[in-house]
C-alpha cells in the first residue's frame, strides 16, 4: 500500500463557518458537511481539543478523505470584520490595533485590504485554524492558503465558488492578497528566534545572582574570621 505522504495530493476546498464546515477535493465531487457539537466547539472557539481531535480524525476516516492541499474559506459568519473609508482621517496603524484589541480570542490573525476608498479589516481565532490545519495534517493532508468568503465574492460552498476558488489559486499574486496564511500562528509551534534570548536573560540572571550569593558568603565568613 502506498504512503499517504507520498501520494499525489488532490486540490480541495473547506469552507468553514462557526458551526460547520463543507468539504471538497477532486474524488468527493459533491461537498460533505459536517457540524460541529456544540459541546466541542461553540461561539468559534474550540472548548475541547480532544474531542475535536476526535471528532475530526472520524471524520476523515468515514469520508475516506485523500490526501489533499486545502483552501480554507473562512464564510461571514467565522470574521470580525471593519471598514473605513479612506477619505476619514484615522491613523491605520493604530486603528488595526484597536481592531485587533477588540477580537476576543487569544491568538488572532488579522489582515488588511486597501483599495482607492476604502480600508477593510478581517479577524479571526487563529487557534481554531491551528487545531484544523493539525487533523489534516495527520492524514496526510494541508492547508495551502486561508482567505476570507469575499475573496471569492461567495456566500456558501457550490460549484460557482469551487470554479472562483480554482481560478484563484492559478493567479498566484492575487491568492497571495486574499492569503492570511504568512503570519498565522500554529497552536504547540514556537519561534526559536523568541525563545533564545529569554533564555540568555535567564542565565545571565543566575549568574548574577551566584556571584551575590558568593559575595555575600565571603562577607560573612569575614565577619567570623573577624570576630575570632
Amino acid at each position: 500500500m502506498m504512503n499517504k505522504s507520498n501520494q499525489k495530493k488532490q486540490f480541495g476546498v473547506m469552507w468553514l463557518n462557526k458551526s460547520s464546515f463543507s468539504l471538497y477535493t477532486e474524488s468527493i465531487l459533491q461537498p460533505v458537511q459536517h457540524i460541529f457539537s456544540e459541546n466541542i466547539v461553540n461561539y468559534l472557539e474550540i472548548i475541547d481539543e480532544v474531542q475535536f481531535e476526535t471528532d475530526m480524525d472520524f471524520f476523515i476516516q468515514q469520508s475516506k478523505l485523500p490526501p489533499t492541499n486545502f483552501v480554507l474559506v473562512l464564510a461571514q459568519d467565522m470574521l470580525f470584520e471593519k471598514e473605513f473609508s479612506t477619505a476619514e482621517s484615522i491613523q491605520i496603524n493604530s486603528a488595526e490595533r484597536q481592531f485587533v484589541d477588540s477580537v476576543p480570542f487569544e491568538n488572532v490573525n488579522s489582515k488588511t485590504w486597501r483599495s482607492e476608498d476604502k480600508l477593510h479589516m478581517a479577524a479571526f481565532n487563529a487557534d481554531f485554524y491551528s487545531y484544523i490545519k493539525m487533523s489534516l495534517e495527520k492524514a496526510g493532508s494541508s492547508i495551502t492558503a486561508v482567505i476570507p468568503y469575499f475573496a471569492v465574492e461567495k456566500n456558501q460552498l457550490d460549484q460557482d465558488a469551487i470554479d472562483s476558488i480554482n481560478t484563484l489559486v492559478k493567479k498566484h499574486e492575487a491568492l497571495k492578497q486574499a492569503n492570511f496564511i504568512d503570519s498565522l500562528p500554529v497552536v504547540g509551534e514556537t519561534n526559536p528566534n523568541e525563545n533564545q534570548p529569554k533564555k540568555s536573560i535567564h542565565s545571565k540572571r543566575e549568574f548574577i545572582l551566584i556571584g551575590i550569593f558568593i559575595f555575600m558568603l565571603l562577607i560573612l565568613f569575614g565577619f567570623i574570621y573577624w570576630a575570632l
